[in-house]
């Protein structure tokens, strides 16, 4: 889970010649439980195939929202229910449904030596909307994961990208075993015209390290929200909030008896904590997060323009905690994120335009300790206090899209659809005292085809979309002082954000309806990139850290991302 909150996605309808096109009813019924479950699936997800579909999505995971579309909007419940014109007064149903998957993904070459390069999860779960006649709507969901990944380099923090730069890393590096657990639920209703949710979610997972020094690593998630929704003739209005809560443990320990190993506290760009990262047998650190996010969107539908506009921000504050009971570093993450979506349809013929601006902005904190006497009657018991806080790292990630779409019907059941987008990425850290900067800004022309065929039991779908990437500029002012990792934590990420070149991924869905058993259908995701860094992003010098992993510099190479997931689903 990213400190934006929850990332939640639904479907968009589009009628022409009698014949309803939507996204499938696998993403509206399974939607709360499809959370990334490795770094390179994130990747597949960034940049959407449909963009303009994603942002409705956004604002139907609103469930107020989803419930006045239930109530008031006949086509969306004709879809959702699977029936053809129910009566209206018709609001009782239940939808259920299980799915199962694999994906396995492989980074060649240069990558995220946080992350891993290498993925395997299984995952299995079930989702379930049960509404109610006059008595709004239940949601459910539930996923059982587990896999391994590898290649985990100078980290031994799972998810790290949350809690970056404060990571605790080892010279030594291992793989992770892990199972994960979700959990979601949610109500529904309306009343007065104004339509109510609260809703709930909770995740953990434990994972491990296998060889020395070994993790044990505890993570959970919370978050508790509550949302509301009116209509207005033809705007559509709502608002949501979720408080969110995260927190992890790190037990880090050699099982060879005697052997002791020095654990890095990184606070950014290589530097760590001489004094707290000694030589020694193992170490202990607990994260804290806790964070607010608010929601808002306003839709208008006219008889031929769709105007969508989705606005949510989140704060979240982050503080890591010692086994000697120091808070050595804070963070404060602000993200704003805007989406807009404009939709048109001449005759059979819609065309629409949507935008996309993601930002991030952490501010980081150095605490500084001093030991104290808090009774001088005791020598022997000291404790320690903060005399000073530093405000020197500041990290930003922006990411923008505008996506244009052309869909057009061949015949009675094919709709075919085109589109071109331009994506435009920004990253930077920077460290004061000393004075420390990187940044890449780099753009991502894409193009795409998708192809649907439905008709009364076979829905058949395939997405496509290619993408070049190119940077536009960047910098790397890394000068090391002393004894730093700067090579590992802040060279190599750069390095990797440094990639050009081409990439594509493909989605195609196979689905079945089986009178008397429901929906049975075949879910399967590819994506490849392939490129690597310019000549002239080099280190320059030798690694002041040196270990058997990653601290020989290498000269640019090309690299290979692949992924590939396949799932298998039912819906009743």
């Amino acid at each position: 889970m990213k400190c934006n909150i929850l990332l939640f996605s639904l479907f968009v309808c589009v009628f022409f010649d009698g014949v309803l096109f939507a996204q499938s009813e696998r993403e509206l019924l399974f939607d709360k439980s499809h959370d990334a479950l490795s770094p390179l699936e994130k990747r597949f997800n960034t940049y959407a195939f449909d963009l303009s579909q994603q942002n409705n999505n956004r604002m139907i995971s609103n469930i107020s929202a989803f419930q006045l579309l239930i109530e008031t909007d006949s086509a969306f419940r004709d879809r959702f229910s699977c029936k053809k014109n129910p009566p209206v007064d018709s609001l009782g149903m239940l939808r259920i449904g299980a799915e199962t998957g694999y994906s396995h993904g492989y980074i060649g070459g240069e990558y995220l030596p946080y992350s891993g390069n290498e993925f395997r999860d299984f995952h299995v779960g079930t989702s379930l909307v049960h509404t109610l006649k006059n008595k709004g709507s239940f949601w459910g969901a539930a996923r059982y994961s587990k896999g391994k990944h590898y290649g985990y380099q100078w980290n031994a923090i799972r998810h790290a990208e949350i809690y970056l730069p404060y990571v605790v890393a080892d010279s030594t590096g291992g793989d992770y075993d892990y199972e994960d657990y979700f959990f979601h639920g949610g109500y529904a209703w309306g009343k007065n015209g104004f339509y109510y949710g609260c809703e709930g979610s909770y995740r953990g997972e434990i994972a491990c390290r296998k060889t020395d020094p070994r993790c044990a690593n505890t993570t959970a998630w919370l978050s508790l929200g509550g949302s509301m929704s009116v209509k207005a003739g033809d705007d559509m209005y709502g608002l949501r909030a979720f408080y969110l809560y995260n927190r992890q443990h790190l037990a880090l320990r050699n099982w060879r008896p005697n052997q002791q190993d020095r654990f890095y506290l990184v606070y950014g760009f290589g530097f760590f904590d001489i004094q707290s990262s000694p030589i020694s047998f193992g170490i202990n650190r607990m994260y804290y997060l806790n964070g607010a996010a608010a929601e808002a969107f306003y839709k208008r539908n006219e008889s031929e323009k769709t105007f969508l506009y989705v606005l949510d921000y989140a704060f979240c504050k982050i503080k890591t905690e010692e086994s000697n009971r120091k808070n050595l570093f804070d963070s404060k993450t602000h993200s704003l994120t805007g989406r807009m979506s404009y939709s048109q349809t001449f005759g059979t013929f819609q065309i629409e335009a949507s935008a996309l601006s993601s930002n991030t902005f952490r501010m980081g904190m150095e605490n500084i300790y001093e030991s104290y006497l808090p009774d001088p009657a005791y020598p022997n018991i000291y404790d320690y206090r903060i005399v000073s806080i530093r405000n020197r790292y500041r990290y930003l990630l922006s990411d923008n899209i505008v996506q244009c779409t052309f869909r057009h019907p061949v015949g009675k059941h094919v709709k075919i659809g085109y589109s071109g987008s331009c994506a435009e990425q920004h990253r930077s850290e920077n460290y004061t005292d000393p004075s420390q900067h990187l940044h890449t800004n780099a753009i991502i022309p894409m193009l795409g085809v998708d192809f649907q065929y439905i008709n009364e039991e076979m829905n058949a779908e395939i997405k496509t979309l290619v993408m070049y990437r190119k940077l536009l500029d960047k910098a790397y002012a890394v000068a090391p002082v002393g004894l730093m990792t700067d090579f590992q934590h802040a060279f190599t990420p750069y390095a990797y954000y440094c990639f050009e070149g081409v990439g594509g991924k493909t989605e195609l869905q196979l689905s079945r309806s089986i009178r008397n058993i429901g929906t049975a259908g075949l879910l399967l995701d590819v994506m490849v990139h392939y490129g690597g860094r310019p000549n002239d992003v080099q280190y320059v010098g030798i690694p002041s850290v040196q270990s058997d992993i990653l601290s020989t510099p290498l000269p640019p190479e090309k690299k290979m991302e692949f992924w590939v997931k396949a799932s298998l689903f039912w819906m009743l």
